[in-house]
């Protein structure tokens, strides 16, 4: 009897406007088992639950996004592993919950992350002002942090997110057929 292994998930990750959701749903159109987690229960605001639509910039940084933490082990699926794609400030020690990480990388594009959350036709994070100045002033951190790791941790692959997000989902379903 061939032993079964439980797989650790896989993160889909980047700046608001990098693509997650777009590339999330075509992995998923694929077969793949995706988790948004702007729609889960894994993301809270602080004490709260959801984010509040009109929340001003002073909230925002005083209710920042986190993961349950305690939640991610949960994700471990047999056969494919299970997609979860989301990005939050802090999300650096979550990383050691994944089997890989695609980091959807803006290069330094920070047009192309604010044209893409003003053209969102579903309004998640990065629809207001004051959502859209937090996220990029976290992509300065962000992107610094995300280089450094994937130099020293091959499990974190940098794509390129200003390729078309066909090309992308192509690119991980390739690495996650390894």
């Amino acid at each position: 009897m061939a032993e079964t292994r439980s797989l650790a998930p896989v993160l889909l990750t980047g700046l608001p406007g990098s693509g997650k959701s777009l590339v999330g749903s075509l992995l998923r159109d694929s077969g793949y088992a995706v988790i948004d987690a702007d729609h889960s229960s894994l993301q809270t605001w602080g004490s709260e639950k959801s984010l509040k639509q009109n929340a001003s910039f002073f909230w925002m940084w005083t209710h920042p996004p986190r993961w349950q933490e305690s939640e991610l082990p949960k994700l471990r699926s047999d056969g494919a592993p299970t997609v979860l794609a989301g990005w939050y400030p802090g999300i650096l020690p979550t990383l050691k919950h994944f089997d890989k990480v695609f980091y959807l990388s803006p290069r330094w594009d920070l047009r192309l992350l604010v044209n893409r959350m003003r053209q969102r036709q579903e309004k998640t994070f990065g629809s207001t002002e004051p959502q859209i100045a937090t996220a990029l002033i976290a992509t300065v951190a962000t992107e610094a942090a995300m280089r450094m790791i994937a130099f020293f941790n091959k499990k974190l692959i940098i794509l390129d997110a200003t390729k078309s997000p066909p090309e992308l989902a192509s690119v991980i379903a390739k690495e996650l057929r390894k």
